[in-house]
């Protein structure tokens, strides 16, 4: 009975004296893989996919260019009849007739605003874009509108790369890091770019982000929507280090472990790259945070994390977790 006393009145005490005992582990450089292994996708750049859209009303007579033909602004597209180019064909030839300058001119401007080119008494639409053609809307024989998709153009010089990033590495991966991909339809041809941004949006379904890449001149045959596999590295230069999981704390969606002595204990704001086999690989947010050999906090590295937020000034605290 005596001794159920005792643990009754001094169980608090001894639960308190638990939590101020700390286990102290030192910090090794880790081997952690600093590249992370990433798939994606082609896109177009802003202006590089152009819609031919129709500028007069008519009917399709032939088809001038197919998907995959390569045009050029001025390139025929599409051989067709129209009320529009009998009344501008019609004025050709009594401008060129009759020598009148302006009338000519006039024509000849007409035609550029509508999209058309008129000759040996053709009436074509012609391309106002450079690119391939990816996509047609309208068969021969067709009526259109104004307004009608006619042909989609794809300027394949001006091409961007995403790339789809798992959540579990997004701590790892930064703008500027440096990037090898290739194209699924090219595996022998490597590119290299930079990330140029991390779009700050979850992927619920897939659980991934967007990485997109500063842009690249791809070849011809990139397709859009093509399969894309890269790799980021993530290691900068910059040590990665192999800590006890247990060392980490979380507060406020960021990472954290607690460097010692034990007389002197700091905070320090870490990226995790990676975690197995109760092992994380780290790297300190503030370079020079970590060192080979430096002491981290184990047993109850987050009551010393709230200890050292406690003893810090207003400027210096730390957010609660």
């Amino acid at each position: 009975m005596s001794s159920i006393f005792w643990i009754l009145a001094f169980g608090p005490f001894l639960s308190a004296a638990a939590l101020e005992t700390y286990a102290w582990t030192g910090v090794k450089l880790s081997n952690f893989n600093s590249i992370v292994k990433v798939t994606g996708r082609v896109t177009p750049q802003e202006g590089a996919l152009n819609i031919e859209s129709a500028r007069v009303q008519g009917r399709i007579l032939g088809i001038l260019a197919r998907e995959g033909d390569r045009v050029k602004p001025g390139d025929p597209l599409l051989l067709v009849n129209s009320a529009e180019c009998q009344s501008l064909t019609e004025e050709k030839r009594v401008a060129e007739k009759r020598q009148i300058p302006d009338l000519l001119e006039g024509v000849n401007n007409r035609e550029k605003q509508l999209g058309l080119r008129i000759r040996d008494n053709r009436c074509e639409i012609v391309s106002s874009f450079a690119g391939s053609v990816t996509k047609r809307g309208v068969e021969s024989g067709a009526t259109f509108n104004v307004g009608d998709a006619l042909m989609t153009v794809l300027d394949t010089k001006r091409m961007s790369v995403e790339l789809d990033l798992a959540e579990r590495d997004l701590g790892a991966v930064r703008t500027g890091q440096r990037v090898q991909f290739h194209l699924a339809s090219e595996p022998n041809k490597a590119y290299a770019s930079v990330v140029k941004a991390v779009v700050p949006a979850i992927d619920a379904a897939s659980r991934t982000v967007r990485v997109r890449l500063q842009p690249v001149t791809l070849s011809n045959h990139a397709n859009l929507d093509g399969m894309i596999f890269g790799e980021i590295e993530t290691g900068s230069g910059d040590p990665v280090f192999a800590i006890p999981s247990q060392a980490l704390v979380f507060s406020q969606n960021t990472r954290f472990v607690v460097k010692g002595p034990e007389s002197k204990p700091v905070v320090v704001e870490v990226d995790v790259l990676g975690e197995a086999n109760n092992t994380a690989s780290v790297r300190p947010k503030q370079k020079g945070g970590l060192k080979d050999g430096d002491l981290v906090a184990t047993n109850n590295a987050i009551f010393l994390f709230r200890k050292v937020n406690e003893s810090s000034g207003p400027s210096e605290a730390k957010a609660q977790p």
